[in-house]
Formats: structure tokens, sequence, C-alpha cells
């Protein structure tokens, strides 16, 4: 009996130690998994925060705001704005208002302001040259127009409209009047529209001008192959082989 009693005991404690390995492997594992899987997804919860509103504002505050919040910052890009003074914020991305993990960076687009510029003294210079100077200096070439001058070189610029000098917009187109070859005859530009393509190709080629691109709109109101525009006006005085451009009819096609 007394050996019996101890068979039992021991099978009692060998099936304790089981139970206990068994839930200790469990709790192991259950911990690996809280570990590797649900803590993480929890912390990144607890990571993502709301993109401020920093458009309208100077470029210090949102950087102090976008600071406070948790938020890195870059300047994706500079525009010219009429409306918004320099250095204020004109967009930003993300927008205001999207969850997003903290510390992502904002990237914002920032107002040069209205700027104004300088026409710059372009007298002498190629008609390339005066181009490029004033892209540069963020004007437009405008229109191109001729003169003489004696005291200027064959095909440089003579004067611009407007002046040099002038302090105008960003933006705002410069027209350019460029000297003549001594004894270049000038051109009067005819007016072409209402005119049928092929007549206005003879009289370019008669008058010693060019032709320039043709663009073609649909239009129903007069003839196919009617001009609609030139892109000189009729009347200016140009230069001998003057490129003009011209929008011509065609039929629509749903006719």
């Amino acid at each position: 009996m007394k050996i019996l009693g101890r068979e039992i005991t021991a099978v009692t404690v060998k099936r304790g130690i089981i139970i206990a390995s068994a839930s200790l492997v469990l709790l192991i594992i259950l911990i690996f998994i809280l570990n590797s899987m649900v803590m993480p997804y929890i912390v990144r919860l607890g990571d993502e925060s709301v993109v401020p509103s920093i458009v309208g504002m100077d470029i210090e505050t949102a950087k102090s705001i976008l600071k406070d919040e948790g938020f890195k910052w870059e300047i994706s890009s500079e525009e010219f704005s009429t409306k918004k003074p320099k250095f204020t914020i004109l967009n930003q991305y993300p927008p205001a208002g999207l969850k997003v993990k903290s510390g992502r960076t904002i990237e914002i687009v920032l107002s040069k302001g209205g700027e104004s510029s300088f026409v710059e003294e372009l007298r002498g210079y190629t008609l390339r040259q005066a181009k490029l100077r004033l892209m540069e200096d963020g004007l437009q070439p405008g229109l191109v127009t001729y003169d003489y001058d004696d005291n200027c070189g064959p095909g440089t610029i003579i004067r611009t409209y407007p002046p040099a000098g002038a302090e105008v917009k960003a933006g705002t187109t410069v027209d350019l009047v460029l000297n003549l070859h001594k004894g270049e005859k000038l051109i009067l530009v005819p007016d072409y529209i209402g005119m049928e393509l092929g007549e206005v190709e003879k009289d370019l080629e008669d008058k010693g001008l060019a032709m320039g691109d043709i663009d073609y709109v649909e239009s129903d109101s007069v003839l196919p192959e009617t001009v609609l525009s030139q892109s000189l006006v009729a009347g200016m005085e140009v230069e001998l082989n003057t490129i003009i451009s011209f929008t011509v009819s065609k039929p629509s096609e749903n006719r």
C-alpha cells in the first residue's frame, strides 16, 4: 500500500511539473506575440498626428507650429504671388487635417511676393541676347518691331517699351525695337483675317514675308481654310522674310 501511495504521489508531481512547464511555454509564446505584433501596432497608433493648417501664415510662424506638433518641414518650391506677401505659405503637402505619422516632413510652397523688376538697358544687344536677358530678369519678351538708327549696329536692339530703367511687375511683357540693316526696306503687314489660306500664301511670297505655324480650329461660321487670326498686327512695319503665323478654320467633326 505504501508503494502504491508513493507511485500516485510521483505521478501527481510529474503531472504538475508538466502542466507548469506547459503553462510557462504558453506564457512565453503569449509574451512574444504581444511584443512582436500587438505592442508595435499600439505604438504606431500613438505615433499618428493630425497635420496642422499653415497656409496663409508667414514662414517663421509656420515653422514654430510644425516644430511644436512634432513635424519637420522643407520648402519644395517658391512662386510669385500678387495676393500673398513674400515669405507667406501658399500651399502645403500633406494637406491640413490629414492623419500622418509623427515626425513626417511637410512640404511647403512659399510666396516670392509680387516682386517688381527693372527693365535692363538692352541697346546694342542682339535679339536673342535681349530675349534671354529679359527672361533671366523675370520679364517676358514681347512684340518685335523695326526702325533705323545709324548709331546702333544692324540687327541689334535700339530701344524697348517700357524703356530701360522702368520699374515693372514681374512677368511684364517688354516690346523690342530692332535696328534694320542699312538700306533695308520695311514691309507693312497686311490684314489677312477673312482671307483664304492659299491667297495668303501667295501674297506673303509676293511681299517677301514668310509663312509660320498654322493652327487649325473648328469653325462652321466661315468656309474651311479661312484665316481667323494672325500673329502680327496688320499695319506693323517689319523686315524682309519676317515670319507670320496663322489660325485657320476647319470643318467641325460633329457636323
